[in-house]
């Protein structure tokens, strides 16, 4: 998982990006760290039962979406890791399912 070595790379960001891409980058990191905390230990069951907890989750989604759709291509080429193109539009797919 591209998290794996996350502090090396919010590290490295800082030096080969202009603080606009770096701060997309780190919405993105901070919103899917943020994602896996509310969901830790909660089964789907819960999850659906859990209004507060969906508007949390879908929140950060958006997040996601709009900070992958504003980085650079050349940002995106530098971190092949990251699925940026499943990132754009995830918020989509949740909100008209």
């Amino acid at each position: 998982m591209f998290f794996a070595d996350a502090q090396f790379w919010t590290v490295r960001w800082r030096f080969m990006l202009d603080n606009r891409q770096a701060g997309l980058l780190t919405d993105v990191l901070d919103s899917a760290r943020s994602i896996r905390t509310y969901l830790d230990g909660v089964n789907r069951e819960a999850f659906l039962n859990d209004a507060e907890k969906q508007d949390a989750v879908l929140r950060r989604f958006e997040i996601v979406d709009e900070a992958a759709s504003r980085l650079a291509p050349e940002t995106q080429a530098r971190f092949p890791a990251p699925p940026f193109r499943a990132m754009r539009g995830m918020r989509n797919i949740i909100a008209h399912d």
